[in-house]
């Protein structure tokens, strides 16, 4: 089967091609497939209004290459140009440049920090930049890995848990969804 076409990873994302993660120790990965990217490009106007960041992301299944039983998932955040100016000359696009921590990545570190057990933990990231024959010379290029675990996933493509889910369903995964957070960050009364 067929990686889903790119827009924006024509490079880097291939089956085969090994990456080196360098936090919070070296590792490498070996790309299996891609299974997805999303596109998250934004205006320079959403930028100024509302501080959206323009950027894709490509998600792939990927293999430990000493150890090629053991599997991970790897996403990529690659900064890209605004909307309408893709073809504008690479000095252009530098001057979009900018840095961006992405949430998925800060709520993995966190999660293995406090060691929780029932949560992937992060494997290993790499947060870069592109080379100036990137899309956005310089622009932020994050790379990061987690241990896939075993069962169910409960969201869609989106992360939506409550999609198609019976109203009792729904209701104690609140109730434990929220005694998770409660363990993760303790609630102030202030």
């Amino acid at each position: 089967m067929s990686s889903p076409s790119s827009r924006w990873f024509h490079q880097g994302t291939d089956p085969g091609t090994i990456i080196t993660l360098d936090q919070p120790v070296p590792s490498q990965w070996k790309i299996l497939k891609k299974l997805n990217e999303r596109n998250f490009q934004g205006s320079e106007e959403m930028r100024r209004r509302h501080g959206h960041y323009s950027y894709a992301t490509a998600k792939l299944l990927c293999c430990d290459p000493k150890k090629p039983s053991r599997k991970a998932f790897m996403r990529v955040y690659l900064q890209v140009p605004f909307k309408n100016t893709e073809i504008q000359d690479p000095k252009s696009r530098f001057r979009q440049a900018t840095t961006y921590m992405p949430p998925e990545l800060t709520a993995y570190q966190e999660l293995t920090q406090k060691d929780f057990s029932n949560v992937p933990k992060l494997l290993g990231y790499k947060v870069s930049t592109q080379d100036k024959s990137g899309l956005i010379p310089n622009g932020f290029a994050i790379w990061l890995s987690w241990e896939m675990v075993p069962g169910l996933r409960l969201g869609n493509s989106l992360g939506m848990i409550h999609t198609g889910l019976c109203p009792l369903l729904r209701g104690d995964m609140s109730v434990r969804s929220r005694k998770g957070m409660d363990l993760i960050r303790p609630v102030s009364l202030s």
